[in-house]
């Protein structure tokens, strides 16, 4: 069982910051907010970034740590990954390459149980938050669309890496698609915030881009959300152990912030602020070079 102590102070109180960041900032559609807090990226090429970061990734079912969408009329459908593994059957930086070039997407699965850098970026959120918390790395090539209007169930953070991403958020969608939708331009250390349910879309500029989206899960609340929807739709019901849900949600969240992630030594490390720890999230996380 790894002990939540780990975590640094001087990362909880970049996440605190970011989170007062957030609070203050004017909202745009959807209840987004548009944030600059990683100024000190480094300049890496997009193309080169995501094939550093996909390098050694495995594609397995029982353990997907990276997969491909494509695009087509609109909807996300899945790469076949398999004529572009090493021998070995992880992915390397020559298949990572071929799939960009064939306008894929490349998707870092739960980067955060991968890399030791971004372990430790997902315990602050959790430590301050108080939620479980999951990082997905997304890797596009140049000029072509990203993931189609979706909304997802959990609460978003997404910060541009190296590159240019285009966002367009709605307030809703509609029978006949997204509405008052508003485009936004994010480019290397700008982040947005979108509130869990936003519709959305994504393409990537002219140079590809690659980000990272840090999920925040809300357990609890959907735990409580289900049984205010029973309750209503069957008010005679005898509460019987339905309404055991939310406590027993409550208990496998803090079970899951106490033994989510296991347990690393961390090195003293001097005060820093999101950047930083996104920084040495990424140097933590490329391999060698090949």
């Amino acid at each position: 069982m790894s002990d939540r102590s780990v975590v640094r102070p001087s990362d909880a109180i970049a996440i605190r910051r970011l989170g007062r960041q957030i609070a203050a900032a004017p909202r745009r559609t959807g209840g987004a907010v548009l944030l600059r807090v990683a100024a000190r990226l480094e300049t890496v090429a997009p193309l080169t970034l995501a094939a550093a970061l996909a390098d050694g990734l495995r594609p397995r079912p029982a353990d997907m740590e990276v997969r491909a969408v494509r695009r087509i009329e609109g909807k996300a459908a899945a790469v076949d990954l398999a004529r572009h593994l090493e021998p070995g059957g992880h992915l390397g930086r020559r298949g990572a390459r071929a799939l960009l070039a064939a306008s894929a997407t490349l998707v870092i699965q739960k980067a955060d149980a991968q890399s030791p850098g971004w372990d430790r970026l997902a315990r602050a959120f959790e430590a301050e938050t108080a939620q479980p918390c999951q990082v997905n790395l997304y890797a596009g090539p140049p000029e072509t669309p990203g993931l189609p209007w979706h909304r997802d169930p959990h609460d978003v953070l997404m910060l541009v890496l190296t590159g240019e991403k285009i966002l367009d958020v709605a307030a809703r969608l509609g029978p006949r698609g997204p509405e008052s939708a508003e485009r936004v331009v994010l480019r290397a250390g700008d982040a947005l915030w979108l509130p869990r349910g936003t519709p959305h879309q994504a393409a990537n500029g002219p140079s590809g881009a690659v980000h990272a989206a840090i999920g925040l899960l809300h357990l609890v609340e959907d735990g409580n959300a289900l049984v205010r929807a029973r309750d209503a739709d069957s008010p005679s019901l005898s509460p019987g152990a339905w309404h055991l849900l939310p406590p027993a949600l409550a208990v496998v969240t803090r079970a899951a912030l106490d033994s989510w992630r296991p347990g690393r030594a961390q090195a003293p490390a001097p005060p820093g602020d999101l950047s930083e720890l996104v920084v040495r999230a990424l140097k933590e996380d490329i391999h060698a070079p090949a």
